[in-house]
């Protein structure tokens, strides 16, 4: 995958990943599409799992993804995160740790529009 990103220019920070998932860590340009990288990273990886023979049965990626912004003070945590992904699956699975996470963002965006509705306005470094 650091390849691809070479190729189609963009640049891939940290990447690590188990069977069934990969976690990305990559910095975007204010001209980068995640929609464009991430259609390019799944469909030039298909054809080289395909074309190397690298899987027994039929590869494919899932339809969906996920992209999270990261502010750049969190980065060191969230290589952290990515390379502990073997360890952290043996305690937390895909979905359950996914339920997790949209429940804390659904909590954390109510709270920013309760902040929003009092006129309180937080400034993020």
């Amino acid at each position: 995958m650091r390849e691809i990103a070479k190729e189609q220019d963009f640049h891939l920070d940290f990447i690590n990943g188990i069977e069934d998932h990969v976690h990305l860590l990559v910095g975007l340009k204010s001209t980068d599409s995640i929609p464009n990288i991430v259609k390019n990273l799944k469909g030039i990886t298909h054809i080289w799992v395909r074309d190397n023979e690298l899987s027994e049965t039929y590869f494919h990626w899932q339809d969906g993804y996920a992209a999270i912004s990261v502010s750049p003070d969190r980065v060191p945590t969230v290589r952290g995160y990515i390379r502990k992904q073997e360890e952290h699956h043996k305690k937390e699975t895909v979905e359950t740790e996914w339920e997790t996470f949209k429940s804390q963002a659904t909590e954390a965006m109510g709270k920013a529009s309760k902040r929003q509705q009092l006129g309180i306005h937080p400034i993020y470094r």
